[in-house]
């Protein structure tokens, strides 16, 4: 599972870079101030995680089945490959704000707006259980539905909504 998701999730990566290539290019070029790679990224990932954790609960678990895969070991690999997907995608924005803060130091650029302060290293805590806990969410929403349908879905939703 973790590694089907991660191409999914290393083409969301990709996209949301180029938006942000494109959103920094025009920012210059106007002279405001933009946040760093981290800041833009944090809310999509979050929506992302959301989608495929609905997608996880209704997909992944009927082809396991079906391949003879037990329900307890879809469980364990389940949350096993959120936890590493979860790290995974703190990480790789992490890094790629390191590379970002190379490249304007070199360049003589500023850039303001810092949402990751290195210095303080339990953002990547809290961004790494927001993004986990939004998974489940997700996963919370496409078990319900899978499981009883579309008019008790609705509680499903608003179950996730206290959560």
């Amino acid at each position: 599972m973790f590694l089907e998701q991660m191409k999914w999730s290393l083409w969301f990566i990709v996209f949301v870079l180029v938006s942000y290539i494109v959103v920094i290019a025009i920012s210059i070029n106007t002279g405001s101030n933009s946040s760093d790679f981290f800041g833009f990224s944090y809310g999509s990932t979050k929506v992302y995680m959301l989608v495929i954790g609905i997608i996880s609960a209704s997909a992944f678990l009927t082809f396991y089945v079906k391949h003879g895969v037990t329900r307890k070991d879809y469980f364990i690999g389940s949350i096993l490959a959120i936890i590493f997907l979860s790290i995974t995608l703190t990480l790789i924005p992490a890094v790629l704000v390191g590379v970002e803060y190379i490249i304007f130091d070199i360049s003589n650029l500023s850039q303001s707006d810092s949402f990751l302060n290195f210095n303080n290293n339990w953002f990547l805590l809290v961004n790494f259980i927001n993004i986990f806990t939004y998974y489940l969410i997700g996963w919370l929403l496409g078990a319900g539905y899978y499981r009883f349908g579309w008019i008790l879905g609705f509680g499903f939703i608003a179950l996730s909504i206290i959560f």
